[in-house]
């Protein structure tokens, strides 16, 4: 989140003098991080008449709209969720809405809804590495 936009004007003096005060006079500097959403993509087949879940592919999309976008693939939908509960620290009750929408064949994004209205969680690249998931 930007706080400040400040013009510190056009010589190389002023800008460096700006950036100095500026951080002598704040606490703490945050840095901007990429953010993605995360969707589960499951892939089953039918057999007599009874899904089964063969994998799950995970897309992470970058929240602001760019181009990157990181995917990965879980072929045990246990270890997807284990792998989802150590490293997003999800709730039980997300972990068994996941692994039900999964285990019926429905697509599903990472986040719920909140006063009728969809939200989304983000996570950032160091949580999508965690996950085993790799930038196309």
């Amino acid at each position: 989140m930007v706080e400040k936009i400040v013009n510190y004007g056009t010589g190389t003096n002023s800008v460096a003098a700006g950036i100095l005060s500026d951080l002598q006079t704040t606490s703490s500097v945050s840095v901007l991080k990429r953010q993605y959403t995360l969707s589960f993509e499951p892939t089953c087949i039918s057999e007599s008449g009874i899904l089964r879940l063969l994998k799950v592919q995970v897309i992470g999309q970058e929240v602001s709209g760019g181009s990157s976008r990181w995917v990965g693939s879980f072929h045990d939908v246990e270890q997807f969720i284990n792998t989802l509960e150590h490293v997003l620290g999800l709730p039980s009750q997300q972990l068994a809405s996941i692994r039900h929408l999964l285990l019926s064949g429905s697509k599903c994004p990472l986040g719920g809804r909140e006063s009728g209205a969809a939200t989304y969680v983000v996570v950032g690249e160091e949580q999508l590495i965690q996950l085993g998931l790799v930038q196309e």
